[in-house]
């Protein structure tokens, strides 16, 4: 199953601005328009370079792109200056988790234990 990362945006900001996934994959990042112009959605980073179509006021729009490592990418509004306005965040794949219990290393296949726990609830 792909995973859906809902990314609202507005003028000029993207909420969440920061978004942590656990693993590479291929994920599907949605757009939703909460502003009065439209606005789009791009990520950037580590070989990707990916924009979807604009989006209009008061819809959505959906972009799938595959994140094939580890590490940081950027997320942003690619409509003219948008970006600099403060429509941009980032994306972290692996690393530390936050949420207890062990985060498996892909590559090596090792895991790593964390000192943090959470019961979920």
């Amino acid at each position: 199953m792909i995973k859906t990362v809902t990314v609202h945006e507005t003028e000029y900001k993207l909420s969440p601005s920061s978004v942590s996934l656990t693993k590479p994959g291929t994920y599907v990042f949605k757009g939703v328009n909460d502003g009065t112009i439209t606005h789009s959605l791009a990520i950037e980073g580590n070989g990707v370079d990916m924009d979807a179509s604009g989006i209009s006021p008061g819809s959505s729009g959906t972009l799938k792109v595959t994140l094939p490592k580890a590490g940081t990418y950027e997320i942003y509004c690619p409509i003219d200056g948008h970006k600099g306005l403060g429509m941009e965040g980032k994306v972290t794949v692996g690393g530390s988790s936050s949420t207890g219990g062990t985060h498996m290393d892909e590559n090596t296949g090792t895991t790593e234990p964390t000192t943090t726990y959470s019961t979920g609830y």
